[in-house]
């Protein structure tokens, strides 16, 4: 999977996405949040440079 920068387009409105946000002093930081209504959830206004797909959950047996 590679990073979607949000130029390039956005994910599904609703879509629980992996993000790269840039904090006020320049560090990236990566959290799951949703595009809904013309805004990222969770991410408290910081910028989003950049989203990707989650990645399928842990199935134990079959990660070993």
């Amino acid at each position: 999977m590679n990073w979607i920068p949000v130029s390039e387009r956005l994910p599904k409105v609703g879509e629980s996405v992996l993000v790269t946000i840039i904090m006020p002093d320049g560090q990236r930081e990566c959290y799951v949040s949703e595009w809904m209504y013309n805004k990222w959830s969770g991410v408290c206004g910081f910028e989003v440079s950049a989203w990707m797909p989650l990645p399928e959950p842990y199935k134990e047996g079959l990660n070993d």
